[in-house]
């Protein structure tokens, strides 16, 4: 249940990221989202490693940490996106 809501988490993310910079993001829409999931995957993941917590429906840190690894994975992306078409 625990990824379940980390890859909400990261479909919120990504939704919110894409609204906010518009068609800026490589991928559109759809690749803001798949980037915010796959983010907050790592984040989730990262979390369960690191605490040996997590699993058991919601809680707060791992949704806090898939978030910030979604924001982080889509950061990198749209800024890879927009060197990429600088160059080009």
């Amino acid at each position: 249940m625990a990824v379940l809501n980390w890859v909400l988490a990261g479909v919120g993310m990504g939704f919110l990221v894409s609204w906010l910079i518009g068609g800026e993001f490589p991928g559109g829409v759809i690749g803001a989202v798949v980037a915010g999931a796959a983010g907050a995957l790592i984040g989730g993941g990262l979390y369960k490693l690191l605490t040996d917590q997590g699993g058991a429906g919601f809680e707060g840190g791992e949704t806090l940490l898939a978030l910030v690894g979604a924001g982080v994975l889509l950061t990198v992306m749209r800024l890879a996106g927009s060197r990429s078409t600088e160059t080009g």
